[in-house]
């Protein structure tokens, strides 16, 4: 029985932001983020499970902005504050972070979880880790090579 080739889905379109990106990366990367790369990685192409994938992309949310007190709510603030500029949205967006992250602790620690809950919950922990990823890229160098606690305390502290 003879194989068929790979298909791979047609990206023409999106070449010249692939590339931008993997410039700005070249440029920019921070071992500092490392954990949150390949956890993020992880997460999208190599788990199965969607436990998995959202324990992973949380993961990379808390090699972003994590810090070692009040850890839900100081992440979900500073990723509110990292991805929404609209500040009268900023409380609706981190509760809905807030209940992404609460379905990972469940996770964690064995509680119950419906199925649809968990993959629900990991699309968008992947989707957000993208978009921090991004944003913090965006922001360079000397801000992704900051440990996450000051980001964290940047976006939570500074003014803007």
């Amino acid at each position: 029985m003879a194989l068929s080739p790979l298909r791979c889905p047609d990206i023409s379109d999106r070449v010249s932001e692939i590339e931008s990106w993997a410039n700005v990366i070249q440029v920019e990367h921070s071992p500092k983020v490392d954990i949150a790369v390949s956890r993020l990685v992880s997460a999208l192409s190599r788990r199965s499970d969607p436990a998995d994938s959202l324990i992973d992309a949380v993961t990379a949310w808390e090699n972003l902005v994590g810090t070692s007190t009040e850890t839900t709510f100081r992440v979900t603030v500073a990723l509110a504050r990292l991805l929404e500029p609209q500040p009268e949205q900023r409380l609706a967006y981190r509760k809905r972070l807030g209940r992404v992250y609460d379905r990972r602790s469940r996770v964690v620690h064995g509680e119950s979880v419906a199925q649809d809950e968990i993959a629900a919950a990991a699309d968008e922990a992947m989707a957000v880790a993208v978009q921090a990823l991004q944003a913090s890229y965006r922001r360079g160098h000397a801000w992704l090579n900051l440990s996450s606690q000051a980001r964290s305390d940047q976006l939570l502290l500074a003014d803007g």
